[in-house]
């Protein structure tokens, strides 16, 4: 049995969803853009634990999305969105900087996380991954900046439209995609089936330039 599970982008929670009542799940009435319905919803308090089955880059009919699969007694896929609006998604970009140090049939503890640090007016949203359930798998990838000249990742370009500056997302996006398909071909056989560029769905909150963080 597989279980489909997402990352709730307010506080990090993995959960489950269903169109019918089951065991260990709650009613959930829901409401977005004018449209609304009744579904029923499993939290995982617990980290999903198992052995590293894959890591695919997944086209759906909501958007693209990156995939962990984990394979203890059952299957378990958490799902991310690849993009958020015009950027690589926090959550997806997080993924993408461990791909390197994630070993595929190493068994792993994966929680989400959803951090705002004291003074900050941003959040900071990412799964981690444990082996053995206490050594955190580590970032391969840093950020460019001022005091890091020789980091991995573009910086967030700021271009003049119609008089005003806005973010250019476009060297970091494409750094990280093409990061991260040469990645799940080279350590987790994935097939060239999705298309060559990310298509951004709508999705409601946009990332900060960030440093690394202690997850």
């Amino acid at each position: 049995m597989t279980h489909y599970l997402k990352v709730s982008f307010k506080d990090g929670s993995i959960y489950e969803t269903s169109k019918e009542p089951q065991d260990g799940f709650q009613k959930n009435e829901w409401s977005v853009a004018g449209r609304s319905g009744v579904n029923y919803k499993k939290v995982y308090r617990k980290p999903i634990s198992g052995a590293l089955v894959s890591i695919k880059h997944r086209d759906t009919n909501f958007g693209q999305t990156l995939a962990v699969v984990l394979r203890n007694e059952d299957y378990f896929q958490i799902e991310v969105p690849l993009m958020d609006r015009d950027e690589i998604s926090p959550f997806a970009e997080n993924i993408i900087r461990q791909l390197p140090n994630l070993q595929k049939g190493m068994e792993y503890d994966v929680t989400g996380f959803v951090y705002q640090p004291e003074g900050s007016k941003y959040q900071y949203r990412g799964l981690t991954f444990r082996k053995d359930g206490t050594e955190k798998v580590e970032k391969a990838l840093t950020y460019q900046t001022a005091n890091n000249p020789d980091g991995d990742i573009p910086p967030i370009e700021w271009k003049e439209s119609m008089g005003k500056k806005k973010p250019d997302f476009e060297k970091r996006n494409d750094y990280l995609y093409n990061f991260m398909k040469k990645q799940l071909s080279e350590n987790f056989g994935e097939s060239q089936d999705v298309p060559s560029t990310p298509e951004p769905p709508k999705v409601e909150e946009k990332k900060p330039n960030v440093e690394d963080l202690p997850f």
